[in-house]
């Protein structure tokens, strides 16, 4: 499934209001050497987040940040697992606040980015410049 990258992604992910509720949502996108894709999302409340990025066709890297873009010298959670086709980033986050996740090209690839929250939040996840 190829993504225009002009297209703004609004992800909408529910939970019920089940203890062991889950939500997950997958993004599928491309990407180009060098190239990065941003998308931020807001919490309100605590919650448990497992974001995965999956290597389709070559090598991209993962990056979460709290408050502004991460790069490849300040961020929160970065894997940098290049023999590996799935890169996890898991967070605890205890207090509200703005979020970052950053992909970044370092081939021209196509990746799928796994979102689950594992609370009964709603979040929505946006692509930002």
């Amino acid at each position: 499934m190829k993504i225009n990258k002009l297209t703004l992604f609004m992800v909408m992910l529910f939970c019920c209001n089940s203890i062991s509720a889950a939500a997950t949502r997958v993004v599928e996108n491309q990407i180009d050497k060098n190239e990065w894709h941003f998308y931020q999302f807001d919490t309100d409340t605590i919650s448990e987040l497992t974001i995965k990025l999956r290597k389709i066709s070559d090598d991209v890297d993962l990056y979460v940040s709290r408050a502004k873009k991460p790069t490849e010298n300040d961020f929160l959670c970065a894997p940098k697992r290049s023999s590996q086709l799935i890169e996890t980033c898991r967070l605890s986050l205890q207090s509200p606040g703005k979020w970052y996740i950053g992909i970044h090209g370092k081939a021209h690839s196509d990746y799928q980015l796994g979102i689950k929250v594992d609370d009964c939040d709603l979040i929505s996840l946006r692509d930002v410049k």
